[in-house]
């Protein structure tokens, strides 16, 4: 079995937006989370949601 390849990136992020992150969700799953697994949830959810939109189109 092969593993997927993932590339890293790096990202600024503010003390206030990094906040912002960690408490925009107030579910006991999000605070277990780590701060990387949350930004992909974030991310992926966006990109989900935006795929949506353009399928309907």
């Amino acid at each position: 079995m092969s593993k997927a390849v993932m590339a890293r990136y790096s990202l600024e992020i503010s003390d206030d937006d990094k906040k912002r992150i960690e408490s925009c969700r107030d579910d006991l799953s999000w605070k277990e989370l780590s701060f990387g697994a949350k930004l992909r949830v974030l991310v992926f959810e966006r990109v989900e949601a935006l795929e949506g939109k353009t399928s309907k189109s």
